[in-house]
């Protein structure tokens, strides 16, 4: 899961917190253009490289 593993960094950065809120707005941002667009979610290397 790339998600969690840009959040286990980002926690080794900034500490638990700012790590949950970052995750936390990802999920977010992906779950408006699911519903927005009306289709499901496909990883790709684009979403990924974030």
């Amino acid at each position: 899961m790339q998600d969690a593993t840009i959040a286990l960094e980002r926690e080794r950065q900034c500490g638990h917190d700012e790590a949950a809120v970052s995750l936390a707005n990802e999920l977010a941002r992906i779950t408006c253009a699911v519903w927005r667009n009306d289709r499901p979610f496909v990883a790709s290397e684009r979403t990924e490289a974030r």
